[in-house]
């Protein structure tokens, strides 16, 4: 099974995401850049949510909720995504191996 993004934007147009790859016994993913970057394009290209920066929120429905904040930076050229920048503050609160 492939890993899927769920994509969910709260009231105040902070984005909550989640990251989930179980075929990698990875429920989910506290906090990773590897699914806020792909949700900031989405929202810029698709939802036509016109914001170059955004805070994203990662992990917030987990049984032991992520206190993570991700900051995703577009870099535009003539309306069109030329790079992206994905940073923030994590916070350990669980280890796990992954062998694949």
């Amino acid at each position: 099974m492939p890993s899927v993004l769920i994509p969910v934007i709260a009231k105040d147009f902070t984005p909550l995401q989640g990251m989930f790859a179980p075929s990698y016994g990875i429920d989910e993913a506290a906090a990773t850049g590897m699914a806020a970057g792909p949700l900031a394009s989405y929202l810029y290209d698709q939802a036509r949510f016109e914001e170059s920066e955004l805070s994203v929120l990662p992990g917030v429905h987990m049984p032991q909720p992520s206190p993570s904040r991700l900051s995703i930076k577009l870099v535009l050229k003539s309306g069109q995504i030329q790079k992206l920048y994905a940073g923030g503050d994590a916070y350990r609160v669980k280890s796990e191996e992954v062998n694949y």
